[in-house]
């Protein structure tokens, strides 16, 4: 029986991309990741949309329980439609190697369930994605990211790997997606689930998991 979800998927495992850790510590955070990003929609249906693809991980969870995942991954597209392909059928999903603010405006499909894990951080126009991602009236966006500390509506910016990229505060992001119709909700990581040296961001607080639903009109 495997120890991990992704066991299942040696590629996905073997491959660091860019999270900074290997072997066991790289698969002891995408378990936790997916038992408290992935795990707890699995009674959801319909149409994903995923901005990141990586190597596959999040598609590859997704489809566990979707019926069909969309990815927008310009990076590592090879890699993600590779592993799709492996163990996927072509009519489960599709990769969109295009940049987030170029492909969001031409999705026309359905979406039930947007995941934005890991990507919230590596850009510089906060709102402006929100306002995209929201403009697709999903019923769940899951935002899970690293965040800037502070309760001041703020953005701290510093040029990344990929170029200008920034920080926002919870309390500014919480006010983008009420001015969209949609509420956050933090989701609570439990303290025992915090051991591994590679989930520090998460003990810290650094980094955070949230739900964003719609917010209901009186």
């Amino acid at each position: 029986m495997a120890k991990y979800y992704f066991d299942k998927y040696p590629e996905i495992c073997e491959e660091p991309m860019s999270l900074g850790y290997d072997g066991e510590a790289l698969r002891e955070r995408l378990q936790k990741r997916y038992e408290y990003i992935i795990k707890p929609i699995e009674n959801l249906k319909g149409n994903a949309l995923t901005l990141g693809g990586y190597n596959g991980r999040i598609p590859l969870a997704l489809l566990d329980f979707m019926d069909h995942v969309t990815t927008i991954e310009s990076i590592y597209f090879h890699q993600c439609e590779t592993n799709l392909a492996k163990y996927k059928k072509p009519e489960q999903y599709t990769v969109i190697p295009e940049d987030f603010f170029h492909a969001l405006p031409k999705i026309t499909e359905n979406i039930n369930v947007l995941v934005m894990a890991g990507v919230y951080y590596h850009i510089s126009s906060h709102q402006h994605l929100i306002n995209l991602v929201c403009s697709l009236n999903p019923e769940l966006i899951i935002l899970d990211s690293v965040f800037l500390k502070g309760d001041k509506l703020r953005i701290d910016f510093n040029k990344g790997k990929y170029g200008l990229q920034g920080q926002a505060t919870v309390s500014l992001t919480k006010m983008f997606f009420k001015n969209c119709g949609y509420s956050m909700k933090q989701i609570y990581w439990d303290e025992k689930d915090y051991k591994s040296s590679s989930l520090k961001d998460y003990k810290t607080g650094r980094r955070k998991t949230f739900h964003c639903t719609k917010l209901e009109r009186n």
